[in-house]
């Protein structure tokens, strides 16, 4: 098995922007802060968007400028590719943005995995150099495979690779097969 930081490429690719300017939305926004460690409501929906840089490639996985890091949006060809995984990592909220189907997706678990003492800290632990998991505790990532940890207040999505039964059903063997575009994946672990 082996643990990816999920990352964007927001070099050469579009992103999504919440809508300031609409302040029916405010509460929406706050929500999705407020709920950090929890679910969102499933009566949640997605704030008024907009993409900020239309004229740059069009992704397949979309960061949100302004929202919490730990989640993204998705085009609907990568959903119907990485269906499986997603259904089981996250809550997925439906919406339109100019006649195009998209679908914001947020980690439903923040698993205690990190193996603390062995795991090497920035100072006065303001991230990680050098992530160390514990081995008995991935095992929860079966049931979710992208989820976050306690420790980064939920601000990285992280990727267990190797936990499906089917290959085929993997999100990073998904994400090559059909050449799907805006993730950058880093490899932070391996228990090889």
């Amino acid at each position: 098995m082996k643990i990816y930081a999920i990352d964007f490429d927001v070099s050469d690719y579009q992103d999504f922007m919440f809508d300031d300017e609409a302040p029916e939305d405010e509460t929406l926004v706050e929500k999705l802060f407020e709920f950090e460690f929890a679910r969102l409501p499933n009566d949640w929906r997605l704030p008024s968007v907009f993409i900020p840089e239309p004229k740059l490639l069009k992704p397949n996985f979309f960061n949100v400028v302004n929202a919490a890091p730990n989640c993204m949006i998705i085009d609907e060809y990568a959903l119907d590719k990485t269906l499986t995984v997603l259904e089981m990592s996250g809550q997925l909220f439906k919406f339109k943005y100019k006649n195009e189907k998209f679908t914001f997706f947020r980690p439903k678990h923040c698993y205690d995995c990190l193996d603390d003492e062995n795991t090497v800290w920035k100072e006065k632990r303001m991230g990680i150099i050098k992530h160390v998991f514990n081995k008995n505790r991935i095992t929860l990532t079966h049931d979710s495979p992208i989820f976050t940890i306690p420790e980064l207040n939920s601000s990285t999505m992280y990727l267990a690779d190797g936990v499906m039964s089917d290959e085929e059903e993997e999100f990073k063997y998904c994400i090559e097969k059909y050449n799907l575009k805006g993730l950058v994946l880093q490899e932070i672990w391996s228990d090889e």
